[in-house]
């Protein structure tokens, strides 16, 4: 039989696990996208100079 303590605990446990592996692939396409793009792309010409 599960304790309720310790079930809760899974559960906080499970949905750190899911948000820290959802963010873990959000920077996987992230940067996949950016490395497919180019430094070209990302850094333009005199970037610095638009501010």
């Amino acid at each position: 039989m599960i304790v309720p303590e310790n079930n809760e605990r899974m559960v906080r446990r499970a949905r750190r696990r899911q948000i820290a592996g959802l963010l873990l692939m959000a920077i996987a396409i992230y940067v996949f996208a950016a490395v497919r793009a180019g430094h070209h792309a990302i850094f333009l010409p005199r970037w610095w100079r638009m501010w």
